[in-house]
């Protein structure tokens, strides 16, 4: 389909996207004293996060937010939704770069850092991925103790690494700091379920309900190998098991999946 742009200034970068007839100037750094410098990056940043958080429109995001880096290449705010980005277009190895650029610039960047371990861990093919996303996380953890996100994807690593004993130790820890931590709770069960346990296992799920909240809806069967093509900040490794787990507390059925993917992971 035809679109019209109308006149456009040359010796410009302009971006034209599809469907819209509005084209967006994108600065050329070169010719832009300070003040111009920093007035067209937070343009160009806010534009950019418009299109991935309100429209979820992680294509257009994209060049913008490295035209949002040409301009600041320290912004963290920039590298961080740019990365993540690109983990939901399933470009991982994109992602983990620009997650690494974004701890180069700041070493104790704890959301670098997590999201490092948790893209890792979700497009493993090796034990040393694996491994290589635990230290990620770990060092993410020391950033931030009191932030159980890091702790439970380590739980989640130890599971996938088949070290049940660390994983639970682990995953304890996250439900005790975090009461809500569900998945924490979900994967507690699982491994009471393996053990044998399973009254253990069912009130560990009744545990789960109470942190979700009356008012939690399951999202749905995730498709198998949809994994960091659905990344954002709140996805863990096994995050999909226990967000599509719709209360039922038949323990076979319940695990199912979790126990397939499991026994294909990387060991």
């Amino acid at each position: 389909e035809k679109q019209v742009f109308g006149s456009l200034m040359a010796n410009s970068l302009w971006e034209l996207r599809e469907g819209e007839s509005e084209a967006l100037e994108v600065p050329m750094v070169g010719a832009l004293t300070e003040r111009e410098r920093i007035t067209a990056f937070w343009k160009v940043q806010r534009n950019a996060m418009d299109l991935m958080k309100r429209q979820g429109d992680c294509d257009g995001a994209i060049p913008l937010f490295k035209s949002a880096l040409e301009l600041n290449p320290e912004h963290e705010d920039s590298r961080y939704y740019l990365a993540n980005c690109y983990a939901l277009k399933g470009q991982t190895e994109a992602a983990l770069e620009e997650f690494a650029m974004l701890v180069e610039v700041n070493p104790r960047s704890h959301r670098g850092l997590k999201q490092w371990g948790v893209v890792r861990a979700m497009s493993a093919n090796s034990v040393e991925d694996l491994r290589a996303a635990e230290e990620s996380l770990e060092r993410a953890l020391r950033v931030n103790q009191e932030e159980t996100g890091s702790l439970l994807a380590l739980g989640e690593v130890a599971l996938m690494l088949g070290n049940y004993r660390v994983a639970e130790q682990r995953l304890e820890l996250a439900c005790q700091t975090n009461p809500k931590a569900a998945g924490g709770f979900f994967l507690r069960s699982y491994v009471a379920w393996k053990r044998g346990e399973e009254q253990a296992a069912v009130d560990l799920l009744q545990s789960v309900a109470e942190a979700r909240g009356a008012e939690w809806k399951p999202e749905g069967a995730v498709a198998e190998g949809d994994v960091v093509g659905r990344m954002h900040t709140e996805v863990t490794p096994l995050s999909r098991y226990w967000n599509a787990w719709d209360g039922s507390l038949n323990l076979p059925s319940t695990f199912s999946a979790l126990e397939e993917f499991l026994v294909s992971a990387p060991s």
